[in-house]
């Protein structure tokens, strides 16, 4: 009896120390599937967004405009639509693209029909909206949508990887409309930061993905918004 004693004390530890790891990690699971993935799926998205743009660069030799444009320059259409052709296969509907009217803006009646067939990659995770995105472009001064024309890497001196090309923003547009963040260096956060709590990503121009406090130095965030500014600056 004391043999058999001996042995059933180790079992008896074994068992409840493979419970309380069990437990352990579904209470990780869970609180790691609650709290991060609305951002892990945000970041996937951009990440989705970076590939096609460099898809589009590579074919194009520049970026996308901000907007598909009139022969009278006026913008139609977003740079959201004129990237779909450059997705891999199966991120989007391969056919999207070609039911667009480009001559035609982006509410007229047969492109406004096209509106809720937005792709999941612009749908923001937290805040998902039928036929919005908080997937915006840049728009200012010295920014990558600066400009009407779309920008070559030459054009970013001040660096791929510290050059801010889309942002996840406080609020949504329609993903067709040529709307993007109008950038204030005076105010550089401004509609940035609440994406997710005090956090939000951003899409570089080398196509990584990153995570940014709302307390960024703001003299850093404008460095990062310029292509051209020359200013010695690094995402935190």
């Amino acid at each position: 009896m004391a043999s058999t004693r001996r042995h059933r004390i180790p079992e008896i530890i074994l068992i409840t120390i493979t419970v309380a790891i069990v437990a352990l990690l579904l209470v990780t699971t869970f609180d790691t599937s609650h709290h991060a993935g609305p951002n892990t799926n945000a970041k996937h998205n951009l990440k989705q967004i970076g590939l096609a743009m460099h898809s589009y660069l590579s074919t194009n030799l520049t970026f996308p405009a901000q907007a598909i444009r009139g022969k009278n320059g006026k913008p139609l259409l977003s740079w959201r639509v004129a990237l779909l052709p450059y997705f891999e296969q199966g991120t989007v509907d391969e056919y999207l693209f070609g039911r667009f009217r480009l001559d035609e803006p982006w509410n007229s009646p047969h492109n406004l029909k096209l509106l809720d067939s937005m792709p999941e990659v612009y749908r923001s995770p937290r805040n998902p909206e039928t036929g919005r995105t908080r997937c915006l472009g840049v728009v200012g001064e010295k920014t990558l949508f600066g400009d009407m024309h779309g920008a070559s890497d030459q054009d970013i001196t001040d660096g791929l990887s510290n050059t801010i090309l889309v942002v996840e923003a406080d609020y949504s547009v329609a993903w067709t409309k040529p709307e993007d963040l109008d950038y204030d260096a005076t105010i550089p956060l401004n509609g940035l930061g609440h994406a997710h709590p005090s956090e939000f990503n951003v899409l570089l121009s080398d196509g990584s993905v990153r995570f940014i406090l709302d307390n960024i130095d703001k003299d850093v965030l404008r460095g990062l918004m310029t292509i051209n500014g020359g200013e010695d600056v690094r995402v935190p």
